[in-house]
């Protein structure tokens, strides 16, 4: 029997090597005061990302609140994403204040479920085009410049184990900005027990390779450069 560690998974060989890579995926950051909260979508932890960005509004670290997504590609229509039975990525089904079939997109449904939280409708923007994390930051700077916001800090609620690639490419989608990242708490995917069993070991991983392939471009190099020179808004190297 494997000896199980402190972070709800056993103990394995190269574990001083593997566990910065994680902690390097799952980045949690500090909220602080911000033009405004973004949410990204997704069919899984829907209504916990909702719940911390209802809690970052309520706090008052920033007045408007924007949901970002249309529905994967992957499926034809946001019911059919959200239907029983699809894969969650070992998250438990979540319990709904209202019925996802009723809603065209994440982002409709996610103002539904943050106006049950508590929300105003007037304080809730929504972006409903964008079907990948590329798309959710340049269709978000493109509502946020619409509405006259073109500068500032941004907070951005995602997934814990999407929250660096969420951080990197907000950061360089959206250049004029301060990105900080503040996840969804009480997934069952995250950083403590990131090596509970093989699914989760290897969805972090996997994760891990997808910030390398997106950034594994032209453009992300000299959006790099311009960071390195001091006119972006990177994060300190770790």
């Amino acid at each position: 029997t494997k000896k199980q560690d402190g972070n709800g998974g056993c103990g394995m060989r190269n574990q001083e090597s593997l566990d910065p890579l994680a902690r390097w995926v799952f980045l949690s950051q500090e909220p602080c005061a911000a033009e405004g909260i973004i949410v990204t979508g997704g069919n899984v932890a829907l209504m916990n990302m909702c719940r911390r960005a209802a809690e970052l509004y309520r706090e008052g670290w920033a007045g408007r609140v924007l949901v970002t997504g249309r529905f994967s590609p992957l499926f034809a229509s946001f019911p059919a994403q959200m239907a029983p039975g699809v894969s969650k990525h070992g998250e438990p089904e979540e319990i709904f204040p209202v019925p996802p079939e009723e809603y065209g997109s994440e982002a409709s449904f996610m103002k539904a479920l943050l106006e049950c939280l508590g929300v105003p409708k007037s304080a809730i923007w929504c972006e409903e085009k964008s079907v990948n994390t590329f798309e959710n930051a340049d269709f978000s700077r493109e509502l946020l410049k619409k509405n006259g916001i073109e500068k500032g800090t941004l907070i951005v609620v995602c997934k814990p184990v999407h929250a660096r690639r969420v951080y990197m490419t907000f950061t360089a989608r959206l250049p004029s900005f301060r990105i900080v990242v503040c996840p969804a708490k009480d997934t069952a995917h995250r950083l403590e027990n990131w090596r509970a069993d093989y699914d989760q070991y290897h969805r972090t991983l996997k994760e891990a390779e997808k910030c390398i392939a997106y950034f594994n471009r032209r453009d992300m190099y000299i959006s790099a450069l311009e960071d390195d020179h001091g006119t972006g808004t990177a994060e300190p190297v770790l």
